[in-house]
């Protein structure tokens, strides 16, 4: 089997050896690296991250499967069959319909919606947090020993988030 130094492989593929170095850390290039060599077995590499770049593995190009690993956009080039594109398309509608399905179960939410729950929830802490110094501070000044206004502070502390952490969904939506 072809091996390569990482330096190589970046030049045959077209890109930095800093993003194979980091393929072979984050574990995208696995059986493909040779550890004690410290080279690339080429044509393991190619079927693991090479096909991303155009590395041509045996004859066809070797795109992501629906169970594989996605680092990037598939793209169709003019090295794909027919039959490839056709086997893409029915992967990628399956995802989306599992999408959909995920979505109406109520498992997958717009992230617009969480974003506009978050911002209420938090300018809800915000006032009750803003207001717990005027209510609290004479019963801190006139405790009797810095232990005892700590107390008084943690304890409305503890109202505040009891609360807070009581409020219906229906309080929470915009």
């Amino acid at each position: 089997m072809q091996r390569l130094s990482q330096r190589k492989y970046a030049e045959m593929l077209g890109v930095s050896n800093n993003a194979i170095s980091k393929a072979i850390q984050e574990g995208r290039i696995a059986k493909g690296w040779d550890d004690i060599a410290k080279k690339i077995i080429v044509p393991i590499a190619n079927r693991e991250y090479g096909y991303k770049y155009g590395a041509i593995v045996g004859e066809e190009m070797n795109p992501p499967t629906l169970g594989g690993r996605q680092d990037g956009p598939v793209t169709l080039n003019e090295r794909t069959t027919y039959e490839e594109a056709v086997r893409l398309q029915a992967v990628f509608s399956a995802q989306d319909r599992a999408l959909e399905l995920n979505k109406k179960k109520g498992l997958l939410v717009a992230k617009s919606e969480v974003d506009k729950q978050m911002f209420v929830a938090g300018q809800e802490i915000r006032k009750a947090l803003e207001s717990m110094p005027d209510r609290v501070v004479d019963s801190i000044r006139a405790s009797e020993n810095r232990a005892a206004g700590i107390r008084i502070m943690q304890d409305a502390i503890f109202e505040i988030l009891t609360k807070l952490s009581e409020l219906n969904e229906s309080d929470k939506e915009v």
